[in-house]
């Protein structure tokens, strides 16, 4: 449940928006000077999604034991 949320509540609350934001900015580059802020959310949602699936893993493992 928590490897879930983890990916989920990743996607939905920062790697969906950051990027939806860039598809329909003018540029449509990520990297535009325009679309940093975009580019800076996505960036922190993969952040988070590796972090939080990681410690997920974790605390089943630790569990198991």
């Amino acid at each position: 449940m928590g490897c879930l949320g983890a990916v989920a509540g990743s996607i939905l609350c920062f790697i969906a928006p950051g990027y939806l934001c860039i598809y329909i900015s003018k540029s449509k580059r990520f990297f535009a000077a325009e679309n940093w802020l975009y580019a800076a959310f996505v960036i922190l949602g993969c952040i988070t999604l590796v972090g939080g699936t990681a410690i997920s893993v974790y605390q089943i493992l630790e569990f198991a034991e």
